[in-house]
C-alpha cells in the first residue's frame, strides 16, 4: 500500500508541471503545479528544522484549507 507521501513524490515527478490546485488570492485564482506545490512544502519543512525545535515540540499550522 502507498502511502500518501509516496503518491505526492510520485505525481510530482509524473506530472511535475500538470496543475494541481487552484487557489483564491486577492480576488482572483491561482493555479499551482504539482512541481510548485512540492517546491513549498520543502521549504515550509526547511523553516520548521531551522527554527531548533526541540525533539518533541508541538507546532501549529494555521491554513485556508
Amino acid at each position: 500500500m502507498k502511502t500518501p507521501l509516496a503518491m505526492f513524490y510520485r505525481w510530482e515527478i509524473e506530472a511535475a508541471n500538470q496543475v494541481f490546485l487552484h487557489q483564491p488570492a486577492n480576488l482572483q485564482w491561482s493555479e499551482y503545479t504539482w512541481a510548485e506545490v512540492a517546491d513549498r512544502a520543502r521549504r515550509v519543512a526547511a523553516y520548521i528544522i531551522e527554527q531548533d525545535f526541540e525533539p518533541g515540540s508541538r507546532i501549529a499550522m494555521f491554513a485556508k484549507n
